[in-house]
């Protein structure tokens, strides 16, 4: 019964990804990429989880990630890598334990969306990943 409960509450899933299109090196590479979006209604929080090997020198990495319509960013939000318990900076040839919760605003329109990771030091895009990601509308909406 426990377990019954454990699975239905938690909707985290591991996430088919891929590499960006225009991404010709990844010097984060994703070992363990997870997202739970509990119902994938907007106005609810998408929690991702990743874990990734690092093999790049860097001094202060950090992540913008994008929730993506027709290759038009709908959400942004940033995030420095270095931190205690995610990366230990300056870095090179280590390991990356990063999670997130992302607000969904309930103003985005339901859909199929991408949710695009972009690791960056400065201006330089050091890996790019995405996925696609469907966000419904509230369950008020629906009745």
């Amino acid at each position: 019964m426990l377990f019954y409960l454990f699975t239905y509450f938690s909707i985290s899933a591991r996430v088919q990804y891929e590499k960006c299109p225009d991404q010709k090196n990844q010097h984060f590479i994703i070992k363990k990429f997870d997202v739970n979006h509990p119902g994938g209604s907007r106005g609810v929080t998408l929690s991702i989880s990743i874990v990734a090997e690092l093999n790049h020198k860097v001094q202060a990495p950090y992540i913008e990630g994008q929730i993506i319509s027709d290759r038009i960013p709908v959400l942004r939000f940033h995030d420095t890598l270095c931190k205690p318990g995610v990366l230990i900076c300056p870095a090179s040839f280590s390991q990356l334990v990063y999670g997130n919760q992302i607000p969904i605003p309930s103003t985005i329109e339901p859909g199929e969306y991408k949710l695009r990771l972009i690791f960056r030091e400065g201006k330089e895009k050091l890996s790019c990943y995405e996925t696609p990601i469907t966000i419904r509308g509230t369950k008020e909406e629906k009745k």
